[in-house]
């Protein structure tokens, strides 16, 4: 999904883009933004060289969406199933079972933390600006300097 926003900070090859709530975000929700938010503000690729204040196109297709749907989704499903099996087995009491599956998912989610960093740094898997639509101070394709 391609989406405009605007660059509020640079860093080396990442920029950081605010984009504003349109009437499709209430339908949507795939970027996280709630009810109450008038905007969202992500870390890109900054492949177009875009500056603090450019008006920019962001690609936020990202690759491996059913894969990440399964990490986030469906492994801590499996966890807590197995986690309950694994009690039930050893004839554990319902408090430890529970003990034991908000300990599997915290530690999931840890491990989950890791990989998103991990994966944040390979080409692919982050929005990426792909063009600059205004730089900072032009009006109708005019620079006001």
């Amino acid at each position: 999904m391609l989406e405009s926003g605007e660059v509020v900070k640079v860093e080396k090859n990442a920029a950081t883009v605010r984009v504003s709530r349109k009437d499709e975000c209430s339908k949507c929700g795939m970027c996280g933004m709630k009810a109450d938010m008038n905007h969202i503000e992500f870390k890109a690729e900054n492949r177009a060289k875009a500056e603090e204040g450019d008006t920019v196109l962001v690609d936020t297709e990202q690759k491996m969406k059913l894969l990440s749907v399964f990490l986030i989704f469906l492994v801590p499903l499996l966890l807590i199933a197995a986690a309950i099996g694994v009690c039930y087995a050893l004839k554990l009491e319902e408090l430890w079972i529970l003990i034991i599956c908000v300990g599997a998912l915290i530690c999931w989610f840890a491990v989950l933390a890791v990989i998103d960093k991990a994966v944040s740094r390979i080409s692919g898997f982050t929005p990426t600006i792909i063009r600059i639509i205004k730089k900072k101070g032009e009006i109708n394709n005019e620079r006001t300097d």
